[in-house]
């Protein structure tokens, strides 16, 4: 068909066969279209615009795959309850077949408990989503799932357990070559090793690692390791010299501040 060709097609050809769609309410071709580019946008940071075009869609088609694109430009722009919604509207019309989908939306739930406190909730669900992701062979998913369980038991304090399963994302991530997963890993794990292990060595090593990723990548990403870098660093001259009251703990900072570090799921 004409419109099959929707992963290839350039943002002007979507849109206008998105547009078209609406106006002959052919509801599966404009939300297979809307979710695209919704997803895109969002990859993009254009959150506003994802939300209106997963809107227009909605109007003449409640798709399952839009209502997870428009959760997840709602999550980043703040609107948790509504994104928590969305995503459980999402979840409840997702076919048993789409485990592919199925397998997302539960991942991107499982976020929102994270980011509300409802830790037990939320690893419910990261286990939930990995097992499916095992059953359909999503490498990549499951490196991602891991990555977020990892920040989970570095915040409730179980070290060992978040290294661990950051070592096992950054295993995945190497395997199949995900170059900005396997930075966003050696981030975390070399962070985790300076602040709680005092393992300043390695830790170094793979955030110095992750930095010239993210700078091959021209990200914004590469600067706040380059900062993290910089505190590991100066933590490592006050211990040297016992001035313990200098030694701080940004771990957490890390955990809010850096963004989604090339982790699209």
């Amino acid at each position: 068909m004409w419109w099959e060709d929707k992963e290839t097609s350039t943002e002007e050809q979507a849109l206008e066969i998105h547009r078209l769609a609406l106006l002959g309410r052919e509801t599966e071709i404009a939300a297979e279209f809307a979710s695209v580019l919704g997803n895109s946008w969002k990859n993009q940071s254009r959150f506003r615009e994802a939300v209106e075009l997963c809107k227009s869609t909605l109007d003449i088609t409640e798709d399952y795959r839009v209502l997870h694109s428009l959760a997840r430009s709602e999550a980043e722009l703040g609107d948790v309850k509504l994104a928590e919604q969305h995503y459980q509207q999402a979840l409840e019309l997702c076919p048993q077949e789409d485990e592919t989908e199925k397998a997302s939306i539960i991942h991107h739930l499982a976020i929102i408990y994270a980011q509300q406190g409802e830790v037990e909730t939320a690893i419910a669900l990261y286990q939930q989503s990995l097992e499916l992701k095992e059953k359909i062979g999503d490498v990549q998913g499951k490196a991602a799932s891991l990555h977020q369980l990892a920040i989970i038991y570095a915040q409730q304090g179980e070290v060992e357990n978040a290294i661990a399963l950051y070592q096992q994302s950054f295993d995945l991530y190497e395997k199949i070559g995900d170059i900005q997963g396997k930075a966003a890993s050696l981030t975390m794990l070399g962070q985790l090793l300076a602040d709680e292990k005092q393992d300043f060595k390695t830790a170094l090593e793979y955030l110095q690692e992750s930095f010239e990723i993210f700078e091959h990548l021209k990200s914004p990403d590469a600067q706040t390791v380059k900062e993290i870098i910089d505190k590991i660093r100066t933590a490592q001259i006050n211990l040297i010299n016992k001035d313990s009251s200098e030694i701080i703990s940004p771990y957490r900072e890390l955990i809010e501040n850096i963004r989604e570090l090339g982790i699209g799921y």
